[in-house]
């Protein structure tokens, strides 16, 4: 059987938000995007329990069924909701809106159309901070799960410390920073030397893909890349040279290793 052709096609450019004009629709329901998100310093899901991340899932499932019309002129449901707009005047903030520099200049420096708002995840179980695009999209910005932009009267007005969440890549950078932080005896040492070198810039124009596997599968990638000593990224391009080369039948496959090497 012939492979499945990947036919690829062109990712369309990132727009920028613009300035919302007039009401939000009457019929438009809450949406959300996670595209502005970060963790920072006290504001990490790191230590969130799962307990946590099924309270913030139900209040996005509760809020999806509702008008955005209703959550920003309904004062009564605000009033449940905790929602309003941030204070980065407040004493206890630990940040101040020039912090969040991961946000374009053009929404970071412009408070009156930008505006950071609040809403809670549940009684005393943190918030979401985030703004409104032009599309009245939620845009997600700071998860809060300690509550920390504006610290209560419950904690003292105190800022609780959080850790960040960490991914397979960052965990990745986390064990390089580490190993660059170690000498070697050898000073002469070309694999040390290379390691404490390593910059982002060595790697600029690369890509990195991240995919969930199943567990036979990797088992499979595992043994493939010890026995024929290759790397992800050369299976990666490998597989995708082979799905894009012609076929003559259903047997025919690739004439050479991922290593260049005849098989």
């Amino acid at each position: 059987m012939t492979p499945p052709k990947i036919h690829l096609g062109k990712v369309p450019p990132c727009r920028e938000p613009s300035v919302k004009s007039g009401k939000a629709p009457e019929e438009k329901f809450f949406t959300f995007s996670l595209r502005y998100w970060q963790e920072i310093k006290d504001f990490g899901i790191g230590d969130a329990e799962s307990r946590w991340f099924a309270s913030l899932l139900a209040r996005l499932h509760d809020l999806c069924k509702e008008k955005v019309s209703r959550i920003i002129e309904d004062g009564s449901y605000q009033g449940a909701l905790r929602y309003h707009v941030v204070d980065w005047d407040s004493r206890s903030t630990p940040i101040s809106r020039d912090n969040l520099n991961w946000l374009p200049a053009a929404i970071r420096e412009n408070e009156a159309e930008f505006p950071i708002v609040q809403f809670h995840v549940s009684k005393a179980v943190g918030r979401v901070h985030g703004f409104w695009d032009a599309d009245w999209c939620f845009q997600i910005v700071l998860l809060d799960p300690m509550h920390n932009l504006q610290p209560s009267k419950h904690v003292g007005y105190a800022v609780r410390s959080t850790s960040l969440a960490r991914c397979q890549y960052t965990a990745l950078c986390t064990a390089l920073d580490k190993a660059r932080s170690k000498s070697c005896r050898d000073k002469g040492c070309e694999l040390a030397q290379a390691v404490r070198t390593i910059a982002p810039e060595a790697v600029s124009g690369q890509h990195i893909v991240i995919a969930a596997i199943t567990p036979d599968v990797a088992n499979e990638l595992q043994k493939l890349r010890a026995e024929r000593n290759i790397s992800i990224s050369e299976v990666v391009e490998h597989g995708i040279t082979f799905f894009e080369a012609p076929q003559n039948d259903s047997t025919s496959g690739p004439s050479s290793e991922p290593n260049g090497q005849d098989s």
